[in-house]
């Protein structure tokens, strides 16, 4: 039992196969919900807004601090997922918002700006190289540094495109976000 399990991780191939999976998730993720950026905290009954996110979606839109949130895809906010765990707006379809005597109602989508397709496109980017590379190292070489190296990559991909996630409020992303993160340090000794 304990051999296969040693046989298993020192077989790089299952974490390429993660990886990859990993990866079309969080690329999903990125495109369906854009980064809506709202920062929310609760005053009496009402959900304000609280700081706007600078590259986010809403940084774009008529929405200033103070204005109340009304409706999350047509629901209570108090019924969003992001607003109770993380007073945040993340992961949502349309926002309806009170500004002072109007009522305004925003539909997400992303917005074609060069800061929007950037934080889209690099984490992709990087992550699939990443990945390449160290199908390259796998099928190349089979000694112990070669190993290290491939989930030194992987880890580093995985980390990259799950800040994303974890920026989204999605809560794979916010697990493998801080794992992710310290892991590549602890292979390093190990090179």
């Amino acid at each position: 039992m304990m051999a296969n399990m040693r046989e298993r991780i020192n077989n790089p191939k299952i974490a390429i196969y993660i990886s990859i999976i990993l990866t079309i998730y969080f690329t999903y993720l990125m495109i369906k919900y854009p980064l809506i950026g709202i920062e929310v905290e609760k005053q009496y009954d009402h959900w304000i807004v609280n700081d706007i996110y600078e590259n986010g979606w809403a940084a774009y839109q008529q929405i200033e601090k103070g204005d109340i949130i009304h409706l999350i895809n047509g629901k209570n906010p108090e019924e969003h997922d992001t607003v109770t765990k993380y007073n945040r707006i993340e992961k949502a379809e349309s926002i309806t918002i009170i500004d002072g005597n109007s009522i305004n109602e925003y539909v997400i989508k992303f917005i074609h700006s060069d800061s929007q397709f950037l934080l889209l496109l690099f984490p992709i980017i990087f992550t699939i190289l990443t990945i390449s590379l160290s199908i390259f190292l796998y099928y190349r070489t089979n000694d112990r540094s070669s190993k290290i190296l491939i989930y030194f990559l992987l880890t580093m991909g995985i980390c990259y495109l799950s800040a994303t996630g974890s920026a989204r409020g999605d809560m794979i992303g916010r697990i493998l976000s801080p794992i992710t993160r310290h892991i590549p340090s602890l292979l390093f000794m190990f090179f």
